[in-house]
């Protein structure tokens, strides 16, 4: 389990960028939305927990620690704040 948990963290930065490029195909209407959940649904292994690990550390080699811990309850906040670190 381990192994495959870590394996995910070091695929976290293209998954994020398949994320990205499933959600844009869908706000394009490229593909319909169920098309968009079946795809998502393929990338996000265990609740996509790996991914949010990678989106957490990056956050906070950023310096953006605090914002982060005082946000956590807001998935919007969350991502914002990752846009911030990954500039």
């Amino acid at each position: 389990m381990t192994k495959i948990l870590v394996n995910l963290y070091k695929h976290a930065e293209g998954d994020l960028e398949t994320i990205q490029s499933i959600i844009i195909k869908y706000s394009k209407d490229e593909i319909s939305e169920n098309r968009m959940i079946d795809e998502l649904l393929e990338v996000y292994k265990f609740n996509g927990h790996a991914i949010g690990f990678y989106i957490s550390n990056q956050i906070v080699k950023a310096g953006f620690r605090k914002e982060m811990i005082n946000t956590f309850y807001n998935p919007y906040e969350f991502y914002q704040l990752y846009n911030l670190a990954a500039i």
